[in-house]
C-alpha cells in the first residue's frame, strides 16, 4: 500500500475526500483528533488552530483515513516510521 500520510503525500490526486479534507485542515493550521475508533471506522474533531474550538467532525470507514491516523490520536502527534 501506498503512504498516504498527509505530510509525505506529494501528489494529492490520489487522495480520498475525507483524507484530502484532513490534509487541507492541517496544512492550513487547523488541528484534527481522533476522538473515537471502533476498528473498522474512525470519528475525527477539526479543531481551530488554538485547538480550542471544534469546528466539525466526521466518521468515516475510509481504509486510507484509517491508514493516515493508525496510531495517531491527533494532527500533534509525530508521524510514525
Amino acid at each position: 500500500m501506498a503512504d498516504v500520510r498527509p505530510r509525505r503525500t506529494t501528489d494529492p490526486s490520489h487522495l480520498t475526500e475525507s483524507v484530502a479534507m484532513l490534509l487541507r485542515w492541517e496544512l492550513q493550521g487547523g488541528v484534527w483528533r481522533v476522538l473515537g475508533r471502533d476498528g473498522e471506522q474512525v470519528t475525527v474533531g477539526l479543531f481551530t488552530c488554538d485547538a480550542g474550538e471544534e469546528m466539525d467532525r466526521f466518521t468515516s470507514a475510509d481504509e486510507q483515513l484509517l491508514a493516515v491516523v493508525n496510531e495517531r490520536s491527533g494532527s500533534e502527534d509525530d508521524l510514525p516510521d
